[in-house]
């Protein structure tokens, strides 16, 4: 009555008012404040798991870019390719090597720009590289203008995905070419030596 005289209401509505409001007993108070506690609890497990998530997701984002910053910015060519010898990724310097882009480059084969070996013998070839792991060997390849160039592929094996071989190629041509001067040069030197009539220590 008190109240409702300082706050100015009408008493027998104040009365009846309070009549109507619910009267918890303090064990349904704490049935209630337990089964809000447990509500609050899986809210804030919800949102932590999908903070955790989150963080998850950037972390692999950045993985994932920095890949590709090495991939992007490697000086030797880089492919990714499946077991039928399709390309699956290659890098710019692979590009600048072969001439031709990216989007032409992924709609080729492995045979499409091998020289040395035929399809037949890049099958051949990969079942033993499955076997060791991995393997280094020199071929040629063909631009997109046409010209050959020398290469070093250093392949390896990665069975994730079906299966994918991952091949770091470096252009040899220059050492090649040196190395064919040297063994002129050589020659030239033994047929010299070989046809003076003179004896020579």
């Amino acid at each position: 009555m008190a109240q409702a005289k300082k706050y100015g209401f009408d008493e027998e509505a104040y009365i009846e008012a309070v009549k109507k409001v619910p009267i918890w007993t303090q064990e349904r108070l704490n049935s209630y404040l337990s089964f809000i506690n447990g509500l609050i609890e899986v809210i804030a497990g919800i949102g932590l798991k999908n903070l955790k998530e989150i963080g998850t997701r950037k972390q692999i984002q950045k993985s994932e870019e920095r890949q590709r910053i090495i991939l992007q910015t490697a000086m030797d060519g880089i492919w990714l390719a499946d077991l039928q010898g399709r390309l699956l990724e290659v890098n710019m310097a692979y590009c600048r090597m072969s001439g031709y882009s990216k989007h032409e480059l992924l709609a080729k084969r492995i045979s499409d720009l091998e020289v040395a070996e035929t399809e037949d013998n890049i099958v051949f070839h990969t079942p033993k590289i499955m076997a060791l792991g991995e393997d280094r060997f020199e071929s040629k390849h063909r631009r997109k203008d046409g010209t050959i160039f020398d290469v070093e592929l250093s392949v390896q094996f990665q069975p994730a995905d079906g299966g994918q071989m991952v091949a770091f190629l470096r252009d040899i041509t220059d050492r090649k070419r040196a190395e064919e001067g040297l063994l002129k040069q050589k020659k030239m030197f033994e047929t010299m030596f070989n046809t003076i009539s003179d004896g020579l220590l």
